[in-house]
């Protein structure tokens, strides 16, 4: 009969036989038992060894009084745990609200800019709207004048962090169904995140890729940026569009200069103004469209960091929800193994207290 093992102790006084059983690694054996009945004759053994049977059977391991504790330990080490990863959590978000609040202030500072162009641009056009429009309609030759030689680019902006959001999948998306309904258009991918989506949708298609962060571009990859898009007449920027912290989608977006430039017309004339163009208007016109593109550029990044931030805000606070409720499991799964230890204390001690009647 192999059990968690007891010692068992007795001394005979005035006819009554005293037990104390302690929770050891060891087996009964007929002479074990035989050797302490021929001690006690007055007592009852066969009954003890039934009530220590039945009282072991509750037992379900071997080292029940050691697992519990570690069991315990476990559950205070996991709830210190979470706390601090509930601490972590509270910061990153902190820090993803600052970030928002800093990439408003430069979008706010973008889109000035942006409405600063179009008004000049405005004025030059009403000055001199016939040779303007000339310009604009006539593909060929600012093709020629604006050092165009491709025709379109399809533009994905990603995370470098593997701690992105869901937007950014959502965006490539979009992005994969216009890829595959045109397959000439080229592709530049911005961002780690996006190259790994890219390579396992289209392992076999050309793309430039560029590792950029979009949250504090440097200026020498802003300069890399540009000397790409500057080749391009047509270019769409597949980006994440930040409407509120709870509300964030993926949008499509054409930042060349000359489709931004060819909508001016339907503006409103303030007055006449007259201008004069040194080299030429022609020159002008390229400088605005560079201009533009840089611009829309630049605030598409922008647009697309604020939609990860708010998309990330929104997770980290069901993350935070997540821990919150985690926390609460952990506290009462410790009050039931406290509830538990104290129930087999008592239950050892009734044990003992029959065992001496």
């Amino acid at each position: 009969m192999s059990v968690i093992g007891f010692f068992l102790r007795m001394s005979v006084r005035r006819g009554f036989a005293h037990y104390l059983i302690h929770w050891q690694k060891r087996k009964i054996t007929k002479s074990y038992v035989l050797f302490y009945k021929r001690r006690m004759s007055n007592c009852k053994i066969h009954t003890v060894i039934k009530r220590t049977k039945k009282t072991l059977k509750r037992i379900k391991t071997k080292d029940r009084i050691h697992n519990d504790m570690q069991t315990l330990s476990t559950v205070k080490d996991e709830t210190e745990f979470t706390v601090e990863l509930e601490r972590m959590v509270r910061a990153t978000q902190e820090i993803s609200v600052m970030q928002i609040q800093k990439i408003r202030g430069s979008v706010l500072a973008t889109r000035s800019f942006m409405e600063g162009l179009h008004d000049i641009f405005f004025d030059v056009q009403q000055a001199h709207q016939q040779q303007v429009i000339k310009l604009l309609k006539t593909q060929q030759d600012l093709t020629k004048k604006t050092e165009h030689q491709k025709e379109n680019l399809f533009v994905f902006i990603s995370s470098n962090h593997r701690f992105s959001s869901a937007i950014t999948h959502e965006v490539f998306t979009l992005f994969s169904q216009q890829v595959k309904s045109n397959t000439q258009a080229d592709i530049l991918i911005i961002g780690r995140i996006g190259k790994e989506l890219f390579d396992r949708e289209f392992p076999s298609r050309q793309h430039t890729f560029i590792s950029m962060s979009i949250d504090a571009p440097s200026k020498e990859d802003l300069a890399n940026v540009f000397r790409i898009l500057l080749q391009y007449v047509n270019i769409d920027v597949y980006q994440g569009q930040y409407t509120s912290l709870a509300a964030q989608h993926p949008s499509q977006i054409n930042i060349s200069g000359k489709v931004a430039l060819s909508h001016l017309h339907e503006r409103e004339q303030k007055g006449p103004r007259y201008f004069l163009f040194e080299p030429s208007l022609e020159v002008l016109i390229t400088f605005f469209e560079h201009q533009i593109t840089e611009a829309l550029f630049q605030l598409t990044l922008h647009e697309s960091s604020l939609a990860n931030l708010g998309s990330r805000i929104s997770a980290l606070e069901s993350s935070i929800s997540a821990v919150e409720q985690y926390e609460k499991k952990l506290h009462q799964t410790h009050l039931l193994l406290l509830k538990q230890k104290e129930n087999r204390k008592q239950q050892q001690r009734l044990a003992g207290r029959i065992l001496w009647k």
